[in-house]
């Protein structure tokens, strides 16, 4: 639920873009991503904070692509968030017990608890490399391609490239030895 929950904002935004233009989109993408933080506040009385602070830059660069209609402003928030993303994860090398991929990740896999914290370290920053390069990739097809072939990009291309990296990097914690030896 909470997977279809998060994907609605692209969904909507995706399905406008189609129907009308990238304004009609990115006022598609704001309602959307108002009504994810409103559902995820009603059932959880807790608004995660990747969906804030999404909605914050979305609101911000939503605003001032349909204010100032430049179509730019919208096309710096995956670069801005990802690229913010990623320095959260080498940064939270420095801060708390934990870094970042493990809280977040052993919430959502109590398995994940077993990992040793040098695995964990090698995951954040695996996690915080990719999420630089998803930053420059949305930047690069924004300035390089069309704007169709953006939407689908950061609507399809960005998801899927999410998804599959999370994908293996749950494959190769799972393949942890600590992991494997607390299973057996």
């Amino acid at each position: 639920m909470q997977s279809l929950l998060t994907l609605a904002p692209l969904l909507a935004f995706l399905v406008a873009y189609q129907l009308r233009d990238i304004y009609v989109a990115t006022a598609a993408l704001m309602v959307a991503m108002v009504a994810v933080v409103a559902i995820d506040w009603l059932r959880t009385r807790h608004v995660p904070a990747v969906h804030g602070f999404s909605l914050l830059l979305v609101l911000i660069f939503g605003s001032l692509t349909l204010w100032l209609r430049d179509v730019q402003f919208i096309q710096w928030k995956p670069t801005i968030l990802f690229g913010l993303i990623g320095a959260a994860h080498w940064l939270s090398e420095l801060f708390g017990k934990q870094v970042l991929a493990q809280r977040l990740m052993s919430e959502m896999v109590p398995e994940f608890k077993a990992i040793e914290p040098r695995n964990w370290r090698l995951a954040n920053r695996a996690l915080g490399v990719y999420y630089w390069l998803l930053a420059a990739a949305n930047w690069w097809v924004a300035h390089n391609l069309s704007e169709a072939a953006w939407v689908k990009f950061k609507a399809l291309g960005l998801t899927a490239l999410l998804m599959v990296f999370f994908l293996g990097l749950s494959f190769w914690l799972m393949r942890r030895p600590e992991l494997r030896e607390q299973q057996s």
